[in-house]
């Protein structure tokens, strides 16, 4: 005993180097347990609130929160129909970032049946919770929003009815409740600041059929968007040598928008079909987000489209808008064929391409 005193004494410098440097280690520690069982609590907390013994997701997909699943809404009444199963409910959840209260916040919405279905919030501290079919919303205390406050979501108004506390995600992000068919509008709600029009100049895929000279086109596009600040057309094909593959007509984009834009690019469920025969697909969607409007009568098969292209899931965002059985290749034969086209173009590009006599033979 009296070695160990003379050499703590002999040595003292080590010897409190070394219990501030354990006590370090344990404090460390003990903030790292506290920070996993934080993120154990955030983790489970939307589970455990919901209330619900099973969860219906898509197949092959990573649990309800894991991974974004998409499965038609109506699925619910076959697994309330299955025996043994009390009560089964919609229910809708993805994250956002938004502006509220003037400030860009990120949460995750959360849409259920407000009208006796499964997922409303639990841990209400104030108000009530929604009782309309739109346009109210429950909010977590992290988001800064208070009773009776009002905030903008895609088109329309929502007014905070009631509050929460530690309603979070699995990131530990708050929670906003809404009904389902507001949490399903705001989803397909994109908020572009514009919107391009982009004339093919010479489409690869298309090489041995005529396609309308290009300043037919570009004339229509001016047209048919006239009037509108937030439809701009590009030329950015156009007015260079093809062919044009949309990989470069994005990278061309991202070159005159700026790292900092959000690019989606626009197309049909036709199309997303035929992604994989496109030039360097997996560059495309890194390029840009995908906003891929429902074409009657297509069937895609998104897991063998996500086995080849890794992480295409998530860079889709469905636009859902009333469906009219229309296209190009039927809008030209219409045309060919002397039938009318009217209401299914605009009436100035309607009268232009009676003027210039386009679309008049086959092509």
């Amino acid at each position: 005993m009296d070695l160990a005193v003379k050499d703590v004494r002999r040595h003292l410098g080590k010897f409190f180097s070394t219990i501030a440097g354990v006590g370090l280690l344990v404090a460390i520690v003990l903030i790292m347990n506290g920070i996993f069982q934080g993120n154990i609590a955030d983790g489970v907390w939307l589970i455990e609130n919901t209330r619900a013994d099973l969860w219906v997701v898509e197949r092959d997909r990573g649990g309800p929160f894991n991974e974004s699943s998409r499965i038609p809404t109506d699925s619910y009444r076959s697994v309330a129909a299955t025996p043994g199963v009390e009560k089964a409910s919609p229910f809708i959840s993805y994250a956002v970032q938004r502006e509220l209260g003037g400030h860009e916040r990120q949460f995750t919405i959360i849409g259920y049946d407000v009208f006796g279905g499964l997922g409303e919030p639990g841990r209400i501290v104030a108000g009530r919770p929604i009782r309309r079919a739109h346009y109210e919303m429950v909010a977590d205390g992290k988001l800064g929003l208070s009773l009776g406050q009002t905030v903008r979501l895609g088109l329309h108004d929502y007014t905070v009815v009631g509050l929460t506390k530690g309603a979070v995600d699995s990131g530990g992000n708050p929670l906003a409740y809404l009904s389902l068919p507001d949490a399903q509008e705001v989803l397909y709600q994109l908020r572009l600041d514009r919107v391009l029009f982009v004339p093919a100049g010479d489409p690869p895929h298309k090489p041995s059929r005529p396609v309308s000279p290009a300043p037919h086109r570009v004339r229509m596009v001016e047209l048919g968007t006239a009037g509108r600040d937030d439809f701009v057309l590009s030329r950015v094909d156009v007015d260079r040598p093809g062919p044009h593959y949309t990989v470069k007509t994005l990278q061309l984009l991202r070159q005159e928008w700026g790292a900092e834009a959000s690019l989606y690019f626009i197309e049909g469920t036709d199309s997303l079909a035929d992604i994989l025969s496109w030039h360097r697909p997996e560059r495309l969607i890194e390029l840009a987000e995908l906003a891929v409007v429902e074409r009657p009568g297509v069937q895609l098969d998104l897991g063998e489209l996500e086995r080849h292209l890794p992480g295409l899931r998530e860079r889709i965002h469905w636009v859902r808008m009333p469906s009219l059985e229309i296209s190009s290749t039927d809008l030209r034969a219409r045309v060919r064929e002397g039938r009318p086209i009217s209401y299914l173009l605009p009436a100035a590009v309607e009268a232009y391409v009676r003027e210039q006599g386009l679309y008049r033979t086959a092509g």
